[in-house]
């Protein structure tokens, strides 16, 4: 028989996946790694046909096709069904911070940022020690205007990673919004220390 060969993001790659899957019409990985293959290569609307047939195969892959469907909705810039399938991933795999940390970015970039906070909470919930939910919660609260609940989340992500340069941009700029201004003459000192190039918030 045809063994899948792992060519990397290839256009052999989806010719081998093909082939298999003519042998074999319901050969989950041929499909999921055509899925893959066609996202590598930013073939979004030929990868989700892939992964809606994985979601029929075996029950117990649903929740990684589902994710990965939510990926390829995201690329598309359909967020509100980038949520439908992150939601379903995350009822499949409940455990799985990234679904409700993708979920939070679909709101925020639909600008529901209440929504995309309790969604980067849920994240934090699964994987305390993980950078970005605290950062994006930052952004959010930024957003709102909410520059005290923005300085803790953008503080808390600095905890994580003391070298990224647009925590302590954001953070300057929450602070200075709060008249914090010693500290926020710090925080942007910092930030400008690591990437002189920083001038504005980066959202």
């Amino acid at each position: 028989g045809i063994e899948l060969i792992e060519l990397g993001p290839s256009l052999d790659e989806i010719r081998i996946c093909k082939k298999i899957i003519t042998m074999d019409r319901n050969n989950k990985q041929a499909w999921t790694a055509l899925g893959y293959a066609y996202m590598d290569l930013s073939q979004v609307n030929k990868a989700i046909p892939a992964f809606d047939l994985v979601l029929s195969f075996n029950p117990n892959d649903r929740g990684a096709a589902s994710f990965e469907l939510g990926k390829a909705y995201y690329a598309k810039g359909d967020f509100a069904k980038a949520i439908e399938y992150y939601q379903k991933a995350s009822q499949l795999r409940p455990q799985d911070y990234w679904s409700y940390y993708r979920i939070g970015d679909c709101h925020r970039n639909l600008g529901n940022y209440r929504k995309a906070i309790e969604s980067y909470q849920k994240s934090i919930k699964y994987s305390s020690d993980c950078f970005y939910p605290y950062y994006k919660q930052g952004d959010c609260y930024r957003y709102l205007a909410d520059f005290v609940s923005a300085t803790k989340a953008y503080k808390m992500a600095i905890d994580l990673d003391l070298e990224d340069e647009y925590a302590w941009y954001n953070l300057g700029y929450s602070l200075a919004k709060i008249g914090q201004t010693e500290e926020a003459l710090k925080a942007l000192n910092r930030a400008t220390t690591i990437n002189p190039l920083l001038s504005q918030p980066i959202t």
